[in-house]
């Protein structure tokens, strides 16, 4: 998706360039080193193991509401996740467990120019709880009236 669709959604969901489908290959890093970036209107597939944290970096222009949130993925899906909303220097600005569909997870902020970070696990892994809770999320990250 280029930088205009990304930053500003001048078509209102309607894109030139429709966003790209991102997948997790591999484990994601739990840290600011990730190499996995979402920017306005794209979706990320990723797996969560047991015990495990995938962060994604986001990219949001300075003085844009966005929303980060966690769904269902193909097959065997967690079923419950715990979203982590972290700045630029990793620190933890808010958390959500269940302000999504069902049991997954969502957080609208207001952009200060970022970087942000997402970190996703099973609601098991962020209590410290065993867990078997493990398969694919969908992770997005849109603008006011943007869609996937």
């Amino acid at each position: 998706m280029c930088w205009i669709c990304a930053q500003r959604n001048p078509f209102q969901g309607e894109w030139l360039h429709p966003p790209a489908a991102l997948a997790e290959t591999g484990d994601a890093p739990a840290g600011r080193d990730t190499p996995l970036v979402l920017t306005p209107g794209e979706q990320l597939t990723g797996t969560l193991g047991p015990r495990d944290v995938d962060w994604v970096r986001l990219d949001v222009a300075a003085g844009e509401t966005f929303t980060v949130a966690t769904a269902a993925g193909p097959g065997r899906t967690v079923s419950d996740t715990v979203l982590l909303l972290m700045g630029a220097d990793g620190t933890e600005l808010e958390m959500d467990d269940d302000d999504g569909e069902a049991f997954y997870s969502s957080i609208t902020h207001i952009s200060d120019g970022g970087p942000y970070y997402a970190a996703v696990m099973t609601y098991e892994t962020h209590h410290g709880y065993r867990t078997d809770d493990e398969g694919s999320y969908s992770l997005t990250l849109t603008l006011p009236g943007q869609g996937v």
